[in-house]
């Protein structure tokens, strides 16, 4: 009795073992499976990783190219800013010279006018002597 008490432990030793074994290795199969689905998916994102780091970087490098163009444009119009500040300068310099040669010019025109209006008294002061100096004679 004692032997069939030893056989039938040892017989459910074993089959607790193979249980055992049996649910150790499921075990080890899902933590196999797991961790291949665990890669896969690591993969994946240090894939999607990739492509959104070199989306930066291409981002980066659109914006740097559209700072320096409105760099460029910045200092194209501060050019054409100075440059019509220096005509507009050069302009109101023109405008005063010519004010002033206008100013002259009249002041001429006056002077003219006015030696005129004396020539044309003493050619009436002359012509009334030489018709006075005709009638005596």
């Amino acid at each position: 009795e004692e032997r069939d008490r030893s056989r039938r432990d040892r017989a459910s030793f074993e089959e607790e073992r193979a249980e055992a074994e049996d649910a150790l290795q499921a075990a080890r199969d899902e933590l196999a499976e797991e961790t291949r689905r665990l890669s896969e998916r690591t993969a994946s994102a240090e894939g999607a990783l990739r492509r959104r780091e070199i989306e930066l970087r291409e981002e980066e490098r659109r914006l740097a190219d559209e700072e320096e163009r409105i760099g460029l444009v910045k200092e194209d119009l501060l050019r054409v800013r100075v440059d019509q500040e220096d005509r507009s300068e050069r302009l109101g310099e023109e405008e005063r010279a010519l004010g002033e040669c206008a100013a002259s010019l009249q002041g001429r025109v006056a002077t003219l006018v006015e030696r005129e209006r004396a020539c044309t008294e003493m050619e009436d002061v002359v012509e009334g002597r030489f018709e006075a100096l005709s009638a005596r004679e």
